[in-house]
């Protein structure tokens, strides 16, 4: 593995574990290429918890340095049960999540752990972009974090967490279908852990298609549900970050109006123009179906 940079680390720092959690994802192998020539603390692991039942065996024997956990899925269990195992089969004290499509850049794994190390912060995130750079994901992303040095969530696509951080607030939630690692950091920053945001720390995230992206809106819209419905704490988030979930889903219920006031639907011209300079009708859209999956949620909540 690459040796660290210049990076402000501790001369006896403590084991950083990176854990990737995959099923079918052959990706995963242009991951592992890059970690293993990623600048970083001497002392790391990187921990693989598999759930493709042998799919992937072949790049599995190409990195013989991986700790490789097999993962049997169940019904009822769902990506946050491999993130629990990851935790629980890691051997470092502070553990680094990196998702098996993404692509880190640079000094990654030094500047998103040097907080962790250095003693000033317990969790951390970078920033996730697409390669290009201009999807509308990108521009939501510069919304949320500009001039921001903590952060109200993240995700586990660019994620260091303390050890102690799972000591105090347990595991991933393995009710959630969907969404647990948002759920995780909300809850850590709702009892006193910030998340620091170092937007240094980038991997690059191909987010799709329009199949993959619609797929993505449904079951964020989905889980923000299932979120404000579990935790009382949340659902102040409701008229403030999460607002666009449940509008839109009032938004949906309200379209038989339409039937009766034909300018019903001329709503969504505000939230055209409010988006004209990002692709109005690609925000609008995707939003709508997050709203559809706010909805779906509270009317027949998914297994």
């Amino acid at each position: 593995m690459g040796r660290r940079s210049a990076a402000e680390i501790p001369a006896s720092a403590p084991l950083v574990s990176v854990v990737v959690v995959v099923k079918n994802d052959r990706r995963i192998a242009r991951l592992l290429h890059c970690l293993e020539r990623l600048p970083g603390p001497d002392s790391r692991e990187v921990v693989v918890v598999d759930a493709s039942a042998g799919e992937l065996d072949d790049i599995r024997s190409a990195h013989p340095d991986v700790r490789w956990i097999p993962f049997v899925p169940t019904s009822s269990i769902s990506v946050a049960g491999q993130r629990n195992v990851g935790v629980r089969e890691a051997r470092g004290e502070v553990i680094a999540f990196v998702d098996a499509d993404c692509v880190p850049v640079g000094d990654w794994l030094n500047a998103l752990v040097s907080p962790i190390l250095g003693g000033s912060e317990k969790l951390v995130a970078g920033a996730i972009r697409s390669p290009e750079g201009t999807s509308s994901h990108d521009w939501h992303w510069e919304k949320y974090t500009s001039s921001r040095v903590y952060l109200d969530e993240a995700r586990t696509g660019n994620l260091a967490v303390h050890r102690q951080v799972f000591v105090r607030l347990g595991s991933f939630d393995e009710g959630m279908r969907y969404g647990s690692d948002g759920e995780f950091t909300m809850r850590a920053a709702a009892n006193g852990t910030p998340i620091r945001f170092v937007p240094e720390a980038t991997v690059l995230h191909d987010w799709g298609g329009l199949r993959a992206n619609v797929r993505r809106a449904f079951l964020y819209g989905e889980a923000h549900a299932r979120l404000h419905k579990r935790h009382r704490w949340t659902r102040r988030r409701v008229l403030g970050q999460d607002f666009v979930y449940p509008a839109y889903a009032a938004f949906l219920v309200g379209l038989p109006l339409a039937t009766v006031f034909w300018g019903y639907p001329l709503l969504l011209a505000v939230p055209l123009v409010k988006n004209r300079n990002n692709r109005p009708f690609h925000v609008v859209s995707l939003n709508l179906v997050h709203g559809l999956g706010y909805l779906r949620e509270l009317v027949a909540p998914a297994r």
